[in-house]
C-alpha cells in the first residue's frame, strides 16, 4: 500500500468552488489508480472558492513517480 498527499487550491473567481463531489486519479510510472472520490460531505469549506484543501489518498499499489493527475468535479 501506499499514501499520497495531495493539495487543490481553488479559484477566488466569481463562479469557482462550491457544491458537488470531487474526484482524483493519478498515473504513475509503474501503474495508475482509479478515479476515487475525495470530497467529504462534513467539510463544507472543503473546494469553497478560493479555499485550499489538503488530503491523503491510501492506493492498493505503488505507482511510481507520479507522472499526472486527474480532477474532475460534479455539480454545477
Amino acid at each position: 500500500m501506499s499514501k499520497y498527499r495531495w493539495t487543490i487550491k481553488t479559484s477566488d473567481d466569481l463562479l469557482s468552488g462550491g457544491p458537488g463531489q470531487v474526484y482524483l486519479s493519478l498515473h504513475g510510472l509503474d501503474a495508475a489508480m482509479r478515479e476515487t472520490l475525495i470530497s467529504s460531505t462534513r467539510a463544507l469549506k472543503q473546494f469553497q472558492k478560493g479555499a485550499e484543501s489538503t488530503g491523503v489518498i491510501t492506493v492498493a499499489q505503488h505507482l511510481g513517480t507520479i507522472q499526472t493527475g486527474t480532477l474532475r468535479c460534479t455539480g454545477k
